[in-house]
């Protein structure tokens, strides 16, 4: 079985203040949606990237190295049973 990468899994910072909303609309399909929700933890210095989504279906992206939050994307079911991204903050 897959593990699910966490909030606990990995140092983080909340994404900074100033920040660009971007509104988007696109539909995500379920398999697609099922691997994005397991998220990145990095496993090795190499790895750029930690990534995880919580419990609102909130994705939220971090540069492993500072923990910084880079960007966040909002999904929604949608009523075909897919996934819907809503919008997208970032810095």
């Amino acid at each position: 079985m897959t593990k699910i990468a966490k909030k606990s899994d990995w140092k983080n910072r909340p994404l900074p203040e100033e920040r660009a909303p971007l509104d988007i609309d696109a539909t995500i399909e379920q398999d697609a949606w099922e691997k994005i929700r397991v998220g990145v933890v990095p496993q090795s210095a190499d790895d750029k990237w930690f990534i995880y989504v919580d419990e609102s279906d909130l994705m939220h992206v971090h540069r492993a190295s500072t923990g910084t939050c880079i960007f966040t994307v909002q999904f929604a079911p949608h009523a075909s049973g897919d996934f819907q991204k809503r919008w997208l903050t970032g810095i």
